[in-house]
């Protein structure tokens, strides 16, 4: 017997296996101990042209993003339908994407700490939608 799906997820798959402990560490270890303090404002994203979370994957260049942009799209749309926090199906797209096994984490990581700017303007669109997402969502209340 398959296990269910988490309340409120519908569908008919089980739950994804959890990736191995060596990604999911990676995610917490990534940093490399590199000052942040001392880099240049990254400047332009908000002016980048609206775009939908599929487009938006496929512009960043990196390989298999038309999938994983379907795929957070598809998310996206199921999930808006109830968001409390009226974020659009983009906008959960992008947080879906940034979130999901895919070559998307650690390259934008990476090149957020980067000191070469220019590299992220690809990133942009996906960028924009990850900050609006963010901005309608409640700062945590808690430990």
């Amino acid at each position: 017997q398959q296990p269910a799906m988490p309340q409120g997820m519908g569908g008919t798959f089980p739950p994804a296996p959890a990736p191995p402990l060596s990604t999911q560490l990676a995610r917490f270890l990534d940093v490399g101990g590199k000052p942040h303090d001392d880099f240049a404002p990254i400047m332009g994203v908000m002016k980048a042209k609206d775009m939908p979370i599929a487009d938006a994957a496929k512009e960043t260049g990196l390989d298999d993003m038309d999938t994983f942009g379907f795929m957070a799209g598809e998310t996206g749309a199921r999930l808006s339908k109830d968001d409390p926090h009226g974020l659009d199906a983009d906008m959960i797209g992008a947080l879906n994407l940034y979130t999901m096994e895919s070559p998307l984490y650690s390259t934008l990581n990476a090149l957020l700490r980067s000191r070469e700017r220019r590299s992220l303007q690809p990133f942009f669109p996906l960028l924009k939608l990850l900050l609006r997402a963010r901005e309608r969502l409640p700062t945590f209340q808690g430990v």
